[in-house]
């Protein structure tokens, strides 16, 4: 919604998260990116939580602007994960345990996220990767952690990241996910940058989701890219894993 305050003619400035920074001011560059802790300028004529900016100008389904992706990685960073994804299990076969799928054609790098470690709403969203075998037993796929924080759960199937902190350096996550074919997540950080940097991908949602996931429906209009694979209610996450892992299935392999 940004683009929509500077459609409207006034000078727009951003303050955000520090680790932000260099990813906004690249989507934006019209805007001035404030880095949060920074002094702010004098003269501002009004002020907005980005939080409001929905009641403004999406105040329902036609408000949404088709918009495949409205933030830029860095494409020098997206080279070189791109070429550490190729090289990271090239030739191999992941998923090769009794019982996978033996059809699912050529490499893909798939990126997954599983747990969340925010304090207020982690346990909701959260999983287990023991819960992902229905998603890593796919042949001719090569899978990569996208988390910071892995909880010490191993999968000798999952690549470790190739990034050295990725909550540091939320730039490069996002570099990251634009090098990647898909990304699986949960409802955390990877699948909102998954989503605004119009990458492919699932997001795995739990039986009560946050309002801007909606409680309906397989697609969600803030993020055109991305298919939702919602949890029912007393229903665990195998399943879900599951249908999701059918669903990059059918949408990766012609």
């Amino acid at each position: 919604m940004i683009d929509d305050v500077l459609a409207l003619g006034v000078h727009v400035m951003l303050e955000t998260d520090a680790r932000l920074a260099p990813l906004f001011q690249r989507s934006w560059p019209a805007i001035e990116i404030i880095a949060r802790g920074d002094d702010l300028p004098t003269g501002i004529a009004a002020q907005s939580s980005v939080r409001r900016l929905p009641m403004l100008f999406r105040r329902g389904p036609g408000d949404f602007p088709t918009r495949r992706s409205y933030l830029v990685a860095d494409p020098e960073r997206v080279a070189g994960y791109r070429a550490i994804f190729r090289r990271t299990g090239a030739g191999g076969r992941t998923g090769v345990g009794a019982g996978a799928d033996k059809s699912a054609g050529p490499d893909k790098s798939i990126g997954l996220s599983w747990r969340s470690g925010n304090p207020r709403t982690g346990s909701g969203k959260s999983t287990a990767l023991a819960a992902w075998d229905g998603l890593l037993g796919l042949v001719g796929t090569r899978f990569f952690s996208l988390q910071y924080d892995d909880g010490g759960e191993v999968d000798p199937r999952l690549q470790s990241n190739p990034g050295p902190d990725v909550k540091a350096d939320i730039d490069g996550l996002a570099a990251q996910i634009t090098a990647l074919d898909h990304v699986v997540s949960i409802s955390g950080v990877t699948a909102h940058l998954a989503g605004a940097l119009g990458v492919p991908g699932h997001v795995l949602l739990p039986s009560a989701p946050l309002w801007f996931w909606f409680a309906e429906g397989s697609d969600c209009p803030w993020y055109p890219s991305l298919s939702v694979v919602r949890r029912a209610l007393g229903e665990d996450w195998i399943p879900v894993v599951r249908r999701a892992g059918q669903a990059v299935r059918t949408q990766l392999i012609p």
